[in-house]
């Protein structure tokens, strides 16, 4: 009984159709890889930033411990307190740096990680499209075996292909901004 409900089971089962679109996938995973390093590189900037900054911020700290114990001496008075003027220089450098950092690079890189986001959630787009594409070729096959009526078959074969064009549209459409991004992202 076992074995007859196995087959039974494989005789209804209809094989499902998935378009593969490996052009695609190849600048996908490009994408997916650069995407990956630029973060990496966000994030090792912005660590070597905060870690120069409370280097300079521990400068400051030491000097000023070196001059309040030094108070009693006035010529190492002087003297800490030229290393502790010229630690606040060195710190509010690293703050103008800091604020250049983020200007410059930390702002643009995440703004362009923003981007590769967004590719990605147009992606989830495009699947929904493949699997509605898919879906309405698997059904036109099906439909086509039963040998229907012409017209219904049309309007099937109507639907198929403009399900097909939207998906080719929007592949094309991220196709083109992905390599417009990477292109960008090389040259950067």
């Amino acid at each position: 009984m076992n074995r007859m409900g196995n087959e039974i089971f494989k005789l209804f089962t209809i094989e499902r159709i998935k378009t593969v679109d490996q052009e695609y996938q190849m600048i996908r995973e490009k994408s997916i890889e650069s995407e990956k390093k630029l973060f990496s590189t966000l994030q090792n900037i912005i660590k070597l930033k905060n870690i120069l900054h409370e280097a300079a911020l521990l400068q400051v700290e030491i000097s000023y411990s070196l001059c309040e114990m030094t108070l009693n001496n006035l010529k190492a008075t002087q003297l800490t307190n030229s290393i502790l003027n010229a630690s606040q220089d060195i710190l509010t450098q690293q703050n103008h740096f800091n604020s250049f950092i983020k200007n410059n690079i930390e702002i643009p890189l995440h703004s362009f990680l923003n981007q590769f986001r967004m590719l990605s959630r147009r992606d989830c787009e495009l699947e929904e499209r493949r699997k509605k594409m898919d879906k309405m070729k698997q059904h036109l096959v099906k439909k086509k075996r039963k040998k229907l009526a012409c017209s219904y078959l049309i309007s099937i074969t109507k639907k198929y292909q403009e399900s097909k064009e939207e998906y080719l549209e929007m592949r094309n459409e991220l196709k083109n901004d992905r390599n417009m991004l990477l292109k960008h992202s090389r040259d950067s």
